[in-house]
């Protein structure tokens, strides 16, 4: 349960509790009047009875002088004027309280859907009126609420209120049920509720996607157009549905900058050591370890050499000696059935502590392009290649292939603070159009 269901709930039942006390303090005041005027009218009732009961003897015994009516006085005659009026001070700052909490539900929702301006069915969770009428939910159960939803397209829908209910997900023993607070929405939709992603993160829940799922086709289709009149495979991609000036705009300015583009390593001139490097701090409590090297069949054999030959001819490794740290290669088939070199760093990843520097959520990523008509995405080549291993660190990446002893010269993947310091490198880089134009 999020923070805010905890919340809600909490304002939920407090309001509850205190309507009820309202309620009951009613209750209390009307008996307390009605009481002694009930009281009065059953003696009335009793005196006559018995004399209708004495009939005639009653004429031969002395009259007593009848009983006058007397009227008791009520409760609230005779209650002081100072304990009425503190009684009622009380009943309206509960009435005001109640209202307080209503509207305090209320803010805070509007809070968590205004916050980032985001799509409500990936930030909150959302029930829809269909499902909830035909559930039969008491109605009265809705709390009121002024907030706004707003969508990727800017259409804008004002929920009915919000309710708790208890979900249950999964099946035994892998169960849980938790109390879930939804906005009820009257609008049109494919399901009929959706979870937030607060709540699946409370829960720590999983997404899978099925392999045999339809994939989805774009909505948009991609235009290569060349960058390099002289080179035709130069080439980038840009979307078809931007108006034409815009487009015109787009393909002339990725043409004057095309020097940013690599095409090959030799295109890429690294990053100063001045700006970012990477470090290890290798604890000294730690000793090296040396891995085993291990035996490949010849087709993984021959593509681990390959694969040496090209790191050696862009100058990302080099040739070691007598190393205390060594790794072995894994070598990995990829989608496109080739093969790709991995390095076994378990051991060395032991050696150093983990940065604790924080890194991008990718939903508030996504969060962040809403209301924006063009996006564009940049793909680093070998991003974590391009930026250098400290000198002292680079003989503590070595590791062993049938062609030799060799050890990094750049970051290489595997490392387990090597993204911590490519997100460093980012941010600083572009400190200027985070959050602007990034």
């Amino acid at each position: 349960m999020t923070a805010l269901e905890r919340q809600v709930r909490t304002l939920a039942t407090a309001v509850e509790r205190l309507t009820k006390q309202n309620h009951d303090l009613e209750e209390q005041l009307k008996q307390k009047n009605a009481t002694p005027n009930n009281q009065g009218a059953d003696q009335e009732g009793t005196s006559a009875d018995r004399r209708n009961q004495e009939g005639p003897q009653a004429s031969n015994t002395p009259s007593k002088p009848e009983r006058q009516n007397i009227s008791i006085p009520s409760l609230a005659e005779t209650t002081p004027p100072l304990v009425i009026a503190e009684m009622q001070a009380m009943k309206e700052q509960m009435e005001i309280m109640m209202n307080a909490l209503k509207g305090r539900v209320s803010s805070d929702l509007n809070d968590l859907v205004n916050r980032t301006d985001s799509p409500f069915t990936a930030t909150v969770n959302s029930y829809h009126l269909q499902m909830f009428q035909q559930m039969r939910i008491d109605r009265e159960r809705l709390i009121p609420t002024n907030a706004l939803l707003v969508g990727f397209d800017g259409s804008r829908v004002f929920p009915l209120g919000v309710v708790t209910l208890s979900v249950i997900v999964g099946d035994y023993p892998q169960q849980i049920a938790r109390d879930v607070t939804f906005l009820v929405v009257d609008c049109s939709s494919a399901y009929n509720a959706i979870l937030g992603r607060p709540t699946l993160n409370s829960w720590k829940a999983a997404l899978s996607i099925e392999e045999h799922r339809t994939v989805t086709e774009p909505i948009e289709k991609l235009e290569e157009i060349p960058l390099d009149s002289s080179d035709p495979g130069r080439t980038t991609k840009i979307g078809t549905l931007a108006n034409p000036t815009v487009r015109q705009e787009l393909i002339t300015f990725l043409r004057c900058n095309r020097d940013v583009f690599a095409w090959g390593h030799e295109d890429m001139l690294g990053i100063d050591p001045l700006v970012m490097v990477h470090r290890l701090n290798v604890s000294p409590a730690f000793p090296p370890i040396r891995q085993k090297k291990r035996v490949f069949a010849p087709e993984r054999d021959r593509a681990m050499a390959e694969e040496v030959r090209k790191l050696q001819e862009a100058s990302f490794i080099r040739e070691i000696y007598y190393p205390d740290c060594l790794a072995n290669v894994v070598m990995v088939k990829k989608v496109s059935r080739k093969w790709q070199m991995c390095m076994d760093f378990t051991d060395l990843n032991k050696a150093y502590p983990k940065d604790s520097y924080p890194l991008p959520r990718v939903d508030v990523l996504v969060d962040f392009t809403a209301q924006h008509q063009l996006l564009s995405f940049m793909d680093a080549f070998s991003g974590y290649n391009q930026i250098q291993m400290h000198e002292v660190d680079q003989e503590k990446t070595s590791f062993v292939t049938s062609q030799g002893l060799f050890c990094y010269k750049v970051m290489p993947f595997g490392l387990k603070n090597a993204g911590i310091t490519y997100q460093r490198l980012m941010n600083k880089m572009f400190a200027q159009q985070i959050r602007r134009n990034v």
